[in-house]
C-alpha cells in the first residue's frame, strides 16, 4: 500500500531483526510508504530524512495455543529523533538513530531507523555564454536603486584589487563604467578600460566581494550583463547587490528582484573605449584585503512540512474498493491508505468535516 500525501515526503528503508519465523524481502526506497516489520535477520538499518513520515504495520501472533495476544502497544526508543504513533506512523524529527518497536503479550519486533539531514537545494549555475566586448557600449555611472548611490571604485584608484563600493554620485573616472550591455554580456570596465568589475572570490559563490582587477576577457569571474530589470548579474547567474549606505562593498547574492539588486546605467560625457588587456594576466588573488564586510540576510520564512502525527484508524482502500466511502467515512486523525499501482477513478468529493486535525490519504 501507498501513502500518497507527503508532497516533499518520501517513503525510505526500514530493516531489522524479527522474532517472527516468516522470512521477507528487504524493501525499496521510494516504493510503498506502508512497511511490515518482521524482515529478515541481518538487514542493515535503514533510512529516513528529517521531516518525513512513514506507516508501518506489524506482523505479531495473534494467537498462540489457547493464548489470545493482548493489543499490539508502539515505541520508539529515541523519540527525540522519531516518534511513533499507537497505529504506527512513524515521523523523523532530527538527525540520529532510534529502534521502533512493535509489541504484545505473545511477541515482538523491532526496526532500527537512521534520519539523516535534509538535503540542501543549491541552484545550478547558468551556463556561461560567449562574452563579447562592444567599444560603442555607452559609458556612465551605475545608480543603485535602494540608495540612490553610484557603484564606485574605493577611492576613486586606478588600480588592481580595489574594492567596488557605494558612494555618493559625483561623476569621478572611478564610477563611470563601460560594458555590459542588456543581453551583450561582456566586461565592465572602469578608468577607460584600465580595469575591470571582478569576482574577488573566484568561484562565483554567494557571498563574494568585488573590486577591480586585471581585465581577462572571456573570465567567467569578469562577464557581465545588465538585464531590462536593471539587474547586473555574473555569468553565473548571480545578482550585484549593494549595501545599504555609502561605503560597503558590493558582493554576489542569488537574485531577488529587490532594490538592493537593481541599477540604473546614467550616460555620462565620457568617451567610450575598448578595455585593455594584459598579454600574459597576473593570478586572481587569493585573499584581497577588503573595504568592508556585509553580512548576508538569513531567510525571512520557514515552512514546515513535517508529516502529522495521526492518531486515529487507518483505513485501506483496496483495488477497485470505494474510495469515496473512505472518504466520507474518515475522521481527523484517520490516515486513508491506497493499493500500491492501483488506480481510482470517478469524481471524488472531500466532505466537510470537524475542526481539530488532519486527514492523510
Amino acid at each position: 500500500m501507498r501513502t500518497l500525501t507527503r508532497g516533499l515526503l518520501a517513503a525510505a528503508l526500514l530493516a531489522a531483526c524479527s522474532d517472527v519465523s516468516a522470512p521477507r524481502t528487504a524493501l525499496t526506497p521510494g516504493r510503498d510508504a506502508v512497511r511490515t516489520l518482521g524482515l529478515t535477520n541481518g538487514a542493515t538499518a535503514d533510512t529516513l530524512v528529517v521531516g518525513e513520515a512513514l506507516q508501518l504495520t506489524e506482523a505479531l501472533p495473534r494467537r498462540r495455543g489457547k493464548t489470545i495476544a493482548t493489543a499490539t502497544t508502539w515505541s520508539s526508543s529515541n523519540p527525540a529523533v522519531a516518534t511513533v504513533s499507537s497505529q504506527g506512523m512513524v515521523t523523523a524529527l532530527a538527525t540520529g538513530s532510534t529502534v521502533v518497536t512493535a509489541r504484545n503479550s505473545l511477541a515482538s519486533e523491532s526496526a532500527t531507523l537512521l534520519v539523516l539531514a535534509a538535503p540542501t537545494m543549491v541552484p545550478a549555475p547558468a551556463p556561461v555564454p560567449a562574452p563579447t566586448t562592444d567599444p560603442t557600449t555607452t559609458v556612465g555611472t551605475l545608480v543603485h536603486a535602494a540608495t540612490g548611490l553610484c557603484l564606485s571604485v574605493a577611492g576613486d584608484r586606478n588600480a588592481t584589487g580595489v574594492g567596488a563600493v557605494l558612494s555618493t554620485c559625483a561623476g569621478t573616472a572611478g564610477q563611470q563604467w563601460q560594458g555590459a550591455a542588456a543581453g551583450a554580456p561582456a566586461l565592465l570596465t572602469v578608468f577607460a578600460g584600465a580595469q575591470c568589475l571582478d569576482d574577488w572570490g573566484a568561484g562565483g559563490g554567494v557571498g563574494d566581494q568585488l573590486g577591480t582587477w586585471t581585465c581577462i576577457p572571456g573570465a567567467p569571474t569578469q562577464t557581465w550583463t545588465l538585464s531590462a530589470a536593471g539587474e547586473l548579474k555574473l555569468a553565473n547567474g548571480l545578482c550585484v547587490q549593494g549595501g545599504a549606505s555609502a561605503g560597503q562593498q558590493a558582493t554576489l547574492q542569488y537574485c531577488t528582484g529587490t532594490a538592493a539588486q537593481r541599477w540604473t546605467r546614467v550616460a555620462s560625457d565620457v568617451p567610450a573605449s575598448t578595455p585593455t588587456t594584459s598579454p600574459t594576466p597576473a593570478p586572481l588573488p587569493t585573499s584581497p584585503a577588503p573595504t568592508t564586510e556585509t553580512t548576508p540576510e538569513l531567510p525571512r520564512a520557514t515552512v514546515d512540512t513535517r508529516m502529522p502525527a495521526q492518531t486515529g484508524r487507518v483505513i485501506a482502500v483496496p483495488a477497485g474498493g470505494d474510495l469515496q466511502a473512505a472518504l466520507d467515512a474518515a475522521q481527523p486523525g484517520d490516515v486513508i491508505t491506497l493499493a500500491n499501482g492501483a488506480t481510482y477513478a470517478g469524481n471524488f468529493v472531500l466532505p466537510s468535516k470537524p475542526a481539530g486535525g488532519w486527514i492523510v490519504v
